[in-house]
């Protein structure tokens, strides 16, 4: 809202687990209060029907090699983010994640548990998923007002329908990340900016793009909101050839982020 009040506007929504909700926001599919309905009903479906304990665990390695190890070592974990070239996160219950950390240090590949209340993108998140479904079946959402970009399937969803279906099924799909900012690079997106707390998905994203576009983060520890926001206006000149300064200012894409799956 406060990037709209400067008068920029995305052209393209996409977001990041969780986040996806917060980019249907942005993209004007959902208002606040349907957004904090269907958060709350994702969560309580979460905690009625999630009965197993589980993690998620970062692999510094590429979605291929990860693939490889786990089908080597047999291990009882899923491929639940492809959130870079060099960044594949796994998901499974707190003992299979503990196996297959176990199992990456004896082939030093780096890895960190990420502390999640359950299994998120994975197919033990599937009683929540029926139940989050029934739950969103009467939460009113809209034609989306900027193109709105699917990180479970990689596609651009225009109805309503089939955004929902898109926010239900994610919690047993990937998020395919990688995937979701490579279209972008194809469809001439060249400013990537991160709505959210800190800056991890730019720089998630930038292992990514490399040189072919810019990315920001709208919130850096020890900048203020406003130094940010002139480092926007002064990338958003330098994309697009003119000034930022008028409400028709535009981003080339909105990503935003999520935590907690």
């Amino acid at each position: 809202s406060a990037l709209r009040e400067a008068g920029l506007q995305p052209d393209v929504c996409l977001g990041h687990s969780l986040g996806e909700f917060s980019a249907a926001f942005a993209a004007r599919v959902l208002d606040v209060n349907e957004l904090a309905h269907l958060a709350r009903a994702r969560a309580q479906a979460v905690m009625t029907q999630v009965r197993v304990a589980g993690g998620l665990l970062s692999v510094r390695a590429s979605a291929s090699e990860i693939d490889a190890v786990l089908r080597e070592g047999r291990l009882p974990v899923e491929i639940s983010h492809l959130n870079s070239p060099k960044q594949t996160v796994v998901a499974g219950t707190k003992e299979s994640i503990a196996e297959a950390q176990k199992y990456l240090d004896n082939r030093h590949i780096a890895s960190m548990p990420i502390s999640v209340p359950a299994p998120f993108h994975t197919q033990l998140m599937q009683d929540a998923e029926r139940v989050f479904g029934t739950l969103a079946e009467n939460v009113r959402l809209r034609v989306p007002t900027t193109a709105f970009l699917s990180a479970t399937s990689v596609r651009y969803l225009s109805e309503p329908q089939d955004i929902r279906q898109s926010l239900v099924r994610q919690l047993t799909k990937p998020v395919m990340s990688l995937g979701a900012v490579e279209r972008l690079l194809s469809d001439d997106v060249r400013l990537l900016i991160e709505v959210g707390p800190n800056d991890v998905l730019t720089r998630l994203t930038k292992e990514i793009v490399g040189q072919r576009a810019l990315c920001l983060s709208a919130d850096v520890p020890d900048q203020t909101f406003e130094q940010r926001l002139a480092l926007i206006h002064a990338a958003i000149e330098c994309v697009t050839g003119r000034p930022a300064v008028s409400s028709r200012a535009e981003w080339n894409a909105v990503n935003s982020n999520g935590r907690g799956g």
